[in-house]
């Protein structure tokens, strides 16, 4: 985030098209450009954020379903393992997978930003597009034309 901040002030009066389906649509600042990058972003860092909250429950002593009849000082292990809270209730605790799907979904609406993102550098980094020119370091080539 902190690159495309720096990128887009470097740059902030660089003008370049934004496309629709690959056509050019209108005008914008490539500052523009970065920061819709960086907003996406920050929301991604939000959602997991707020999903640490949630996940911040210590499920020990939950047993199977209805809790466990060996003595745990639940608190105590809470505090010493990092957790910030115990669970109130054991079926929810151990039988509920809702925070495996929101990990997913927030991993997955990070990686379609991270894609996106990709996707755009490797078009404009076409001979068509001629916008960004990327380091071989980052970029792939091809085995029978090794001129690309």
């Amino acid at each position: 985030q902190i690159a495309l901040v720096e990128s887009g002030a470097k740059y902030s009066d660089i003008i370049i098209p934004a496309y629709t389906h690959l056509r050019r649509a209108q005008p914008i600042r490539w500052s523009q450009y970065c920061l819709a990058y960086h907003e996406m972003f920050a929301r991604d860092a939000q959602r997991f954020e707020e999903s640490l909250k949630r996940v911040d429950v210590l499920p020990l002593g939950s047993g199977a379903v209805a809790g466990s009849n060996f003595p745990v000082d639940r608190e105590t292990v809470a505090k010493e393992l990092g957790f910030s809270k115990v669970s109130t209730n054991s079926l929810d605790a151990t039988c509920d997978r809702d925070f495996v799907l929101e990990f997913l979904s927030n991993a997955s609406i990070l990686l379609v930003h991270a894609s996106r993102l990709a996707e755009d550098w490797i078009i404009y980094s076409t001979e068509e597009f001629g916008f960004l020119e990327l380091s071989e370091k980052v970029t792939t080539g091809s085995s029978l034309m090794p001129q690309k």
